[in-house]
């Protein structure tokens, strides 16, 4: 008599969900924003939605919501935070480019007074101007305005030794004639001399 066969177990039990590697990706990347900002932190959110979007689609053969979540906060945290902290950075930097363009606007325009003077003098017997409205026809339509000064009413440059003739300067090099007529830049101003070179001078 035969023994009768038995039948093999047939399991009921599916094989456990893998973790989204994308998912595991978003939250590694969401960590490391806090240092990378967003380098980092928007590759984080982006992985965090595609990691999101393929766990929810049917059928459920994903799992890992939770680390997709987790990378899409910190990837979002972490990018504004780092966007912070390079504004924060870069505010010093640009505000000291600001001035030094405000600086070398004015040099260049005290440049351009000392060369119209020069103009005007040979023009007029060796006699430099006695004021800049003299000027006029020598800078033509140029906007000699520094841009530290806007909104300041007023002019922003003078004339400290009109009238002098050229030939009775003793010592050109060493006599303003020019200069801004406030020191608007770090307590210094452009200052122009009768040989023509300008230099920025620290107020006393």
């Amino acid at each position: 008599m035969s023994n009768p066969t038995i039948p093999p177990l047939i399991s009921n039990t599916s094989a456990a969900p893998a973790t989204s590697a994308l998912a595991i990706w978003s939250l590694v990347l969401g960590i490391l924003s806090f240092c990378g900002g967003c380098i980092t932190g928007v590759p984080a959110i982006i992985l965090g939605i595609l990691a999101l979007t393929k766990i929810n689609k049917p059928p459920a053969a994903l799992k890992g919501q939770g680390l997709a979540i987790a990378g899409l906060v910190t990837g979002a945290v972490g990018a504004l935070f780092g966007t912070a902290v390079l504004a924060g950075l870069l505010f010093p930097a640009v505000a000291q480019a600001r001035v030094a363009a405000h600086r070398a606007a004015c040099v260049n325009n005290v440049k351009q007074i000392m060369l119209a003077s020069h103009q005007y003098a040979t023009d007029n017997n060796d006699t430099l101007p006695q004021s800049l409205d003299q000027l006029k026809r020598y800078l033509g339509d140029k906007a000699l305005i520094c841009r530290a000064a806007e909104g300041q009413a007023g002019t922003c440059y003078e004339i400290v030794a009109p009238g002098r003739k050229l030939a009775e300067v003793a010592e050109p090099a060493k006599t303003v004639f020019v200069r801004e007529t406030q020191a608007r830049h770090g307590g210094r101003r452009a200052v122009g001399y009768v040989d023509g070179h300008v230099e920025m001078k620290q107020d006393p």
